[in-house]
């Protein structure tokens, strides 16, 4: 009802404006007088007044809806990505120095070989990271602790890697892991040597067959996109299995841990001897050798598998639960 806006003639306070407005400029009068009757127009339309009244108090809940719809269609596909990404990137800041210490650890034996090589054993311990946290944590720890308490006692320098087999193998026949031998680890390590060894044999043949030499930094962004692809296409591809534990569980989940314990013991172990005193070992030379290229390397490896990590999502392929 426009009874109580609608009013004939000019009110007390329309004419109060409107002779304010008379002793100023020309065309404030005229805006003034404009504004009260077109508002009096209105009132003489009572439908159009209504109209316009409920256009004007339903437009902020139009705008909630339009920002809702917004919302649910660009949360569900941004946090996928970026968290895809965040958890590929740190695939590649773990795979950039254990395959730039491996294969210099590996060239005086492997010659050209050792990159291959280097490859493989980095892509399988980043695909256990990768697809069996739990065991590739609990992994990490037990190598920690090793390395930790056989240092502290002075011992020789080959019982921390001893110490940390013995304990993963032990804790593989004895612990229980959530899921299905953690989600197939022994198939995933081995995904991973292999794609790591094909996309590291790739760029030895580009090195001997066209002479194209990458930079460091290259490689190691070549390696974590070109490996973590492989990768999830051959695991999103295999069938899918029963979820059981098969008979040879508890051996593949102890050797898994078992290899990521005594990487992460002798790693520690190396790396401490950096600040001890008297002559450095192997491990501790070669450390301050490829300390220089470390950080481009990094960065380029955790650049490299985000962006693939990325755009995995964007293409909606599986990753934890079957990769």
């Amino acid at each position: 009802m426009p009874g109580a806006h609608c009013r004939p003639g000019l009110t007390r306070q329309e004419l109060d404006a409107t002779q304010h407005f008379s002793v100023g400029t020309g065309f404030l009068r005229r805006l003034s007088v404009s504004m009260i009757e077109s508002r009096q127009a209105l009132c003489r339309c009572p439908s159009a007044l209504t109209g316009l009244r409920d256009a004007w108090r339903g437009a902020p809940s139009v705008a909630r809806k339009m920002l809702r719809a917004m919302a649910q269609v660009a949360t569900p596909r941004t946090q996928p990505v970026l968290l895809r990404a965040a958890v590929w990137s740190l695939v590649g800041m773990i795979y950039a120095p254990l395959y730039l210490v491996l294969e210099a650890l590996l060239r005086p034996s492997l010659a050209a070989f050792a990159g291959p090589a280097a490859a493989g054993i980095a892509g399988g311990v980043g695909a256990a990271f990768y697809g069996a946290r739990q065991l590739a944590l609990t992994a990490s720890l037990i190598g920690t602790g090793a390395a930790t308490l056989t240092m502290s006692a002075a011992a020789p320098a080959w019982l921390p890697s001893v110490a940390a087999v013995l304990v993963s193998i032990a804790l593989g026949f004895l612990l229980r892991f959530p899921q299905r031998c953690t989600a197939d680890v022994g198939v995933k390590v081995l995904a991973g040597l292999g794609m790591g060894t094909l996309a590291g044999t790739a760029l030895l043949a580009a090195d001997r067959l066209a002479g194209v030499l990458l930079p460091v930094p290259a490689v190691l962004a070549f390696l974590v996109s070109v490996t973590g692809v492989l990768y999830v296409g051959v695991l999103v591809a295999r069938p899918l299995r029963a979820p059981t534990r098969g008979r040879f569980c508890d051996l593949s989940e102890g050797l898994v841990m078992a290899v990521i314990a005594l990487v992460t013991a002798n790693g520690l172990a190396g790396f401490t001897g950096i600040f001890a005193d008297g002559e450095a070992g192997r491990l501790t030379t070669v450390l301050l050798q490829v300390s220089p290229q470390l950080p481009a390397a990094l960065l380029a490896a955790m650049l490299a598998g985000a962006m693939a990590g990325g755009l995995l999502e964007l293409f909606e392929f599986d990753w934890v639960d079957r990769a």
